[in-house]
């Protein structure tokens, strides 16, 4: 869905980028959270200076906690551009049937089991436009 999104615009993957810098280092979530967290801080001025030179900025990331969102409202309040989230509002059955999918085809960077979903799913708050930004629910 992020690809056919962003169309035109420049679309950053969360999934490509730590596969890439961290090549079989995340087995957990507690290294996810350590490579995510870095990732973020060296890109976070790179994503600023694309939305202030005007370009639109699709970031599939993961974005399932408050803190999360926090970031990315931060990005975009720097760069004075408007924040979207795009939710993708589906039972846990589709979301394990759609990473089964994913999976099967073999072509993304992470082979992501249930056991793992569960873990991140775990910690998930839906998006709420309380939280300053717009909400676009599929």
């Amino acid at each position: 869905m992020a690809k056919k999104l962003a169309g035109d615009g420049v679309l950053v993957s969360e999934d490509h980028l730590l596969a890439t810098l961290y090549p079989g280092q995340i087995r957990n979530l507690d290294e996810f959270a350590t490579a995510s967290r870095r990732m973020r801080a060296a890109m976070a001025p790179h994503f600023v200076a694309i939305l202030r030179g005007g370009q639109d900025l699709y970031l599939d990331f993961q974005a399932n906690t408050v803190r999360s969102r926090e970031w990315a409202s931060l990005l975009a309040g720097s760069a004075g551009a408007e924040l979207v989230v795009h939710y993708l509002d589906v039972s846990d059955a589709i979301c394990k049937q759609r990473l089964a999918d994913r999976n099967a085809e073999g072509e993304h960077e992470y082979q992501v089991d249930e056991a793992t979903y569960d873990q991140f799913s775990a910690f998930f708050v839906p998006p709420s436009e309380d939280e300053g930004f717009r909400v676009e629910i599929y």
